[in-house]
């Protein structure tokens, strides 16, 4: 959400594979859940900035997403269960 446009993330793999994107929602990204494999974040050229909150690593993937979120957003976020990452 840090920059312009929009992408599609299709994971056809594994059914909620993307379940952590309420935390980046949290944070005011701007994600639309599609359905449990894909979701739409789209872009605001830094209009309207991260902010820090409170959040847990479920795992790996998931952990290094909120990670370089938290490292974009304003003020000191706070990442659980950091060994995942």
């Amino acid at each position: 959400t840090q920059a312009r446009g929009s992408v599609l993330i299709h994971q056809k793999m594994f059914e909620s594979r993307l379940f952590f994107t309420d935390k980046l929602i949290d944070m005011g990204a701007q994600i639309i859940l599609c359905d449990p494999h894909r979701a739409t974040v789209i872009g605001l050229d830094k209009q309207s900035p991260l902010r820090a909150t409170t959040m847990t690593s479920p795992d790996i993937r998931a952990g290094v997403s909120l990670l370089i979120a938290a490292l974009s957003a304003e003020g000191t976020s706070t990442i659980h269960n950091i060994n995942q990452i």
